[in-house]
């Protein structure tokens, strides 16, 4: 029984499904591995990098399924390189977390537009993400889904737009009362040129989609190949956002720069579609 069947933004990790195994493995072998390290080289906080590393290696192969639901492989090799990138610094977990609701609204993936209740709590979301500047991308970027599913006819309709709105003011008003006076927009130029190749990436990847064969977990219709493509385009206008910010280093947004990298790679590389064996309605 899935006790998030009600809801268009929650998802339950069926361990059934090979990439859903994949990824709760993946995620406590790198939480054991970075605890491990830590501890032997008398690292600090051991535990809080074993969450990093196991959030990450999640969040990575989570934005990825959002963005590529034929291919379980992109997942896959998204977790594997999340995983790596904490080494390079730690991620921005809710950040993070706010671009994998903002695609999956973006893409309707769950094959549901959200509830007002949770349109209401994405709105209060963005602005906790607001609050802070290596998470403004993706306070944005929740903002632009909205403005997205708004756009798209649905039934019953929910009000997107006007959270979107909303959403927008609580964003600026929230960004503006909490902005730092030390922030600068100077991340250098390597920042600079790791986050624009991401957002080329994910741009190459949205003309490249093909018409997904996946299906909506819960009205199992096949999924919109023009709403996949606006996620894909949203996560490149998320990174051009970060580039032009630059409040933070890349590693911030490690998941979401691995996620865009498997996507394009596998774009190129596959032809095929998910199997039977697993089925991509269940992507989380």
């Amino acid at each position: 029984m899935d006790p998030f069947r009600h809801s268009a933004l929650a998802r339950l990790i069926d361990v059934r499904y090979a990439s859903n195994r994949f990824v709760v493995m993946a995620a406590v072998l790198g939480g054991m591995v970075a605890f491990g390290y830590r501890w032997i080289s008398d690292g600090a906080d051991p535990f809080l990098w074993a969450f990093r590393v196991g959030a990450a290696t999640f969040l990575g192969w989570a934005i990825a399924r959002e963005l590529d639901p034929d291919h379980p492989v992109s997942a896959g090799v998204a977790a594997i390189v999340a995983a790596g990138a904490v080494a390079f610094g730690a991620p921005e977990i809710g950040a993070v977390a706010g671009f994998l609701i903002a695609f999956r609204i973006a893409a309707r993936t769950t094959g549901m537009s959200a509830h007002p209740w949770e349109l209401a709590l994405v709105v209060g979301f963005a602005g906790y993400l607001a609050a802070g500047p290596a998470s403004w991308p993706a306070a944005i970027a929740l903002v632009g889904a909205l403005w997205i599913d708004g756009g798209h006819a649905h039934v019953p309709h929910p009000p997107a737009r006007i959270a979107a709105i909303v959403a927008a003011f609580v964003v600026i008003a929230v960004a503006v009362f909490t902005f730092p006076a030390d922030v600068s927009a100077d991340g250098g130029w390597l920042a600079l040129a790791l986050l624009l190749a991401g957002a080329v990436l994910a741009g190459v990847a949205a003309a490249r989609l093909r018409t997904p064969t996946s299906t909506g977990d819960r009205d199992r219709q096949p999924l919109s190949r023009g709403r996949v493509a606006q996620a894909r385009a949203l996560a490149g206008i998320a990174l051009v956002v970060a580039a032009v910010l630059m409040p933070a280093d890349p590693a911030a947004y490690g998941p979401l720069l691995a996620a865009v990298l498997a996507v394009a790679a596998v774009s190129f590389t596959t032809r095929t579609v998910v199997s039977a064996s697993d089925p991509a309605p269940h992507l989380s």
